[in-house]
């Protein structure tokens, strides 16, 4: 039996399981073949590229993390048993000689009033000798203990992951246990360790040397000029990454020194923002939106790590339940991908990514803040724009052609993620974030939104109709970004389409590109008011439906004119696919709009495609035939009233358009 695999989606807690014709069956990921299965192995998936990626991850930081704690643990033996041996010398100085005592006893026995009755003084080096060495000993003591722990955190990390079976859920409970691991710093917490190591080894070396200098001053000068050169050779080898970053001298200390540098840079630089806002108040508000630059870094808000000595199946099976219904770690699991992937080499993992963004649809309806807060997203969505579009020497942008399936993904996209309904605050910070470094936004659906040539039948491949109408959607969402005033009659940039296509003093051309922009934008405008639950205005679709009427079924015009407004095939086809498309709303959107628009471009008359459908083609044709006639424009739609030729008889504009013979029907 043949079968594909496929995924299925939980509709509550979006998790995603694998199935085989329809059935659930096991992921190709485990090694096992399911007997059913054929053809070419699964596609990976974003999670399992996830996970790929994040394995190398816990690799890396688990085997830091115990070989360095395996070295201070060895380090902390020994040097414990080195102080042990100067402690057991000066300890002992801390109180009076028994032999001392002994002897003074049996002289006073022997002749009375012989020995003094002085009494006993501790040295006053011996002390600060003793808090020095015992200070040394004890942080030692305990660096090797929370060695010890963090042997047992860094095996809990990794414990279990293998043993779930969807890659999703897996790519979940790894990324709960790294937000966990990031939130309470587990490497800084190792290289604390290496720190307070180092800290023991200097107080240690202080109350050594202040031992011999007491007891034996030369021997105290040797060991100062040694002891000097190597604390001048580790504090110079920690210092150099700071002025030379690719210096190898990187140690904990290095690091710490380097992030409180770091800190305090960002402290002047605050400090230093507040003073000139204060000083310059009309500058505060246009700075508001750029004032929380690490908006976009991942949550930190969920413990991690859990207790190695309590860890049992059933504290398991409590943190698999609790990621199922953290629908917010996909998109952070999504976005540390993006982040963290190779922008030259390894965009085809970038795709995946933004080809998945579109079904975090639970998040979307949840936490839709949540969602437009991420800036990496559009950082990352506009450098592969850019990458998309060319720039002829003259002419208009174009779409690289080997790259017209990253165009199509990313537009589809931007359709999806300027639906997500947000407050105003976050949609305007959303603009500036994506007109940044003067980026235009439209650059990149308006160059999709042209086609390619037609195949010699003179008919526009279905592709091409699809992309037409997901550019076409991408700008609409892009023109609503900027007009969000919405009233009882429906959203300002509606209003202002439907007014476009009415307009009487516009060319063929221009005429339809509005039409098509109109008849999708409204559409998903619809959609979007359905899907927030907000009921559309029934009026307001008889309206737009009038409109298009009275635009596409001219009751004032001579026959002989009609021709030169009637849609081509290819226009057609992208109107009906689209409405086809989007007829996927709730309640009475269907019956108020999609299917009356459906029905009405149905009955709608279209010529067939011409075989060169650039935009200046009909109009430069039709001037041409005109030549350097200039007739009066007609009083009730703009357009030539008498001195038009009859487009079925001229025999140039016939064989660019296309146009039926004289007699038949359109």
């Amino acid at each position: 039996m043949s079968g594909n695999y496929g995924v299925r989606y939980d509709q509550e807690n979006a998790l995603g399981s694998v199935t085989l014709n329809g059935f659930t069956a096991l992921p190709p990921g485990w090694g096992l073949s399911n007997i059913d299965a054929e053809g070419s192995p699964a596609q990976p998936t974003v999670w399992s590229v996830y996970m790929q990626k994040g394995h190398n991850y816990d690799d890396d930081l688990v085997e830091d993390a115990n070989n360095t704690v395996d070295v201070l643990l060895v380090f902390a033996g020994l040097f414990s048993a080195v102080l042990s041996a100067f402690i057991q010398i000066t300890y002992s100085k801390l109180q009076p000689d028994q032999g001392d005592i002994l002897l003074a006893i049996l002289q006073e026995t022997r002749q009375p009033g012989s020995t003094s009755q002085d009494q006993f003084k501790i040295p006053a080096y011996i002390t600060s000798v003793n808090c020095f060495l015992f200070a040394g000993l004890f942080i030692s003591i305990f660096v090797a203990l929370l060695g010890i722990l963090v042997r047992q955190w860094t095996r809990s990390y990794q414990r279990n992951l293998k043993a779930v079976s969807s890659t999703q859920l897996r790519a979940r409970i790894r990324h709960y246990r790294y937000k966990g691991a990031k939130k309470w710093k587990l490497s800084g917490f190792v290289a604390f360790l290496s720190i307070c190591m180092h800290l023991a080894l200097f107080i240690s070396a202080i109350g050594i040397l202040q031992l011999l200098f007491a007891t034996a001053p030369a021997a105290g000068i040797v060991a100062l000029v040694v002891s000097g050169i190597g604390t001048l050779i580790f504090f110079v080898t920690s210092l150099i990454p700071l002025f030379q970053p690719e210096a190898p001298f990187q140690s904990p200390l290095s690091k710490g020194v380097s992030w409180i540098v770091s800190w305090v840079g960002r402290w002047v630089a605050w400090i230093g923002y507040k003073i000139h806002v204060h000083s310059h108040p009309q500058h505060g508000k246009a700075s508001n939106v750029e004032e929380d630059k690490e908006e976009g870094k991942e949550s930190n808000s969920d413990a991690g790590l859990e207790n190695d000595l309590g860890h049992s199946p059933k504290e398991a099976t409590k943190e698999i339940d609790l990621v199922r219904k953290r629908v917010d770690l996909d998109l952070d699991i999504i976005a540390s991908l993006i982040k963290r992937a190779d922008k030259s080499t390894e965009r085809v993992i970038l795709d995946l990514c933004f080809e998945h963004l579109p079904n975090l649809v639970t998040l979307e309806r949840k936490h839709p803040h949540i969602i437009l807060e991420k800036e990496i997203i559009t950082e990352v969505y506009i450098f592969l724009a850019k990458g998309c579009i060319l720039q002829p020497a003259s002419g208009e942008k174009t779409v690289d052609e080997t790259r017209r399936k990253r165009a199509v993904l990313l537009c589809e996209f931007l359709r999806w993620f300027l639906s997500i309904e947000g407050c105003s605050d976050q949609r305007y910070a959303l603009k500036g974030r994506l007109t940044k470094d003067n980026f235009d936004p439209r650059e990149l659906p308006t160059a999709l939104a042209k086609y390619s040539d037609p195949n010699p039948t003179g008919q526009v491949k279905e592709s091409d109709t699809k992309n037409v109408v997901i550019a076409y959607s991408a700008l609409g969402r892009i023109d609503h970004l900027s007009e969000q005033q919405r009233d009882d009659q429906g959203c300002a940039h509606c209003k202002k389409s439907l007014a476009s296509i009415q307009d009487k003093n516009q060319d063929r051309n221009a005429m339809m590109e509005n039409i098509s922009k109109f008849i999708i934008g409204f559409s998903d405008c619809l959609l979007v008011c359905d899907r927030n639950k907000t009921q559309p205005c029934e009026a307001q679709c008889e309206t737009a439906l009038g409109a298009l009427k009275s635009v596409l079924e001219p009751p004032d015009l001579p026959k002989n004119e009609v021709n030169n407004f009637v849609p081509w095939d290819k226009e057609k086809a992208v109107w009906k696919s689209a409405l086809e498309q989007k007829k996927n709303g709730t309640g009475e959107l269907p019956r108020i709009w999609f299917n009356p628009a459906i029905d009405f471009i149905n009955t709608v008359k279209s010529n067939p495609t011409p075989r060169d459908p650039t935009r200046q083609a009909s109009s430069q044709s039709i001037a041409s035939a005109l030549g350097s006639r200039k007739p009066s424009p007609s009083p009730s739609r703009g357009r030539p009233a008498g001195g038009t030729p009859d487009l079925r008889t001229d025999s140039s504009i016939s064989k660019h358009l296309q146009l039926p013979k004289q007699g038949q029907g359109l």
